[in-house]
């Protein structure tokens, strides 16, 4: 009764961040602990006419992955945010909302821990990397703290042009960031921008952080530079491949803020090449009706590309 008491007190006071005491592991959205396709995935497959009863995982991997995949490391020059539904797919819009919604896609991913190593801030553009970093500040404030703040970054070229979403304005404008600018930042002169590695330091150099989290932290972030290699940009996983191999991290726990939807892909590739040495949590807000808005003429096809990487991330990890 009194540990019931205290903490209905932390929580009304704001000193208590709730999390998930028992957390599903993110390939039994797609899959049940015996290896069989759940419902929602079932019928998400039968919309597009790709369900065979007869098929393994790796069949379907392989129809989703030639069907569903819209989006490959920014070949062409195309994101998911660049991504536009088919007429077809807009006549599928209520029925794959559904579906996504039953699987848990389009939930609040929350923490399981109060502590932890490391967090993670995951490479986006500009919006999504500032969301990521005040999303960490809202978890430091809420009681969610971290040893390490890692930025996984890497060479992409930003969309830097005039009026496009990582333009200097955009990166100046103290309006356009969820946290505060430091008084008096304004950019350095000479200082690089021209991928997401610089501007995730930039970022990192103009916001102000609470006094206590911006001493526990001092000397102890750490911004990670993938190399793109022969790819038109990196990859969540070549950054945390570039992390593990250049900084060669402490086994531990990790808080990763992500983004609604796409979390659970970045998850599972985070937990693919992080290994069981590692915990992570990747966690996201829900989709809220404002996002779902603005996902109305594309959320069919980013539900399909979601799917067909994760079930690949689950297929790569379970083949021998």
């Amino acid at each position: 009764m009194k540990k019931q008491f205290i903490f209905i007190f932390l929580l009304m006071c704001g000193l208590f961040y709730p999390v998930e005491a028992v957390a599903m592991k993110t390939q039994e959205l797609f899959l049940t602990e015996e290896g069989k396709f759940q419902e929602p995935l079932v019928q998400l497959l039968q919309l597009s006419g790709l369900y065979d009863p007869q098929d393994s995982l790796k069949d379907v991997v392989a129809k989703t992955q030639q069907h569903w995949i819209a989006v490959r490391a920014g070949i062409g020059g195309k994101e998911r945010t660049d991504l536009q539904d088919s007429d077809s797919q807009q006549n599928q819009v209520a029925a794959v909302e559904a579906l996504a919604r039953q699987m848990g896609l389009l939930d609040a991913k929350k923490p399981s821990l109060t502590h932890y190593d490391y967090g993670v801030c995951l490479g986006s553009f500009l919006d999504g990397v500032r969301m990521r970093l005040a999303m960490l500040v809202d978890l430091w404030k809420n009681g969610v703290h971290f040893d390490t703040l890692v930025f996984l970054t890497g060479e992409r070229d930003l969309r830097s042009g005039a009026g496009q979403i990582e333009s200097l304005d955009q990166l100046c404008n103290p309006s356009k960031s969820p946290l505060p600018f430091k008084k008096g930042w304004t950019l350095p002169e000479g200082a690089p921008y021209a991928t997401e590695y610089d501007m995730a330091r930039l970022v990192w150099e103009q916001v102000e952080l609470p006094a206590e989290m911006a001493k526990a932290l001092t000397d102890k972030v750490i911004f990670v530079n993938a190399l793109r290699g022969d790819k038109p940009r990196v990859t969540t996983s070549d950054t945390y491949i570039t992390w593990l191999k250049q900084h060669l991290p402490k086994p531990g726990t990790i808080v990763a803020p992500s983004h609604p939807l796409v979390w659970a892909h970045q998850d599972l590739v985070g937990k693919n090449i992080l290994g069981e040495s590692f915990t992570l949590d990747t966690i996201a807000p829900a989709v809220d009706e404002k996002l779902l808005t603005q996902y109305r003429t594309s959320l069919v096809s980013l539900v399909h590309d979601t799917v067909a990487k994760c079930l690949y991330e689950i297929n790569d990890k379970s083949a021998p």
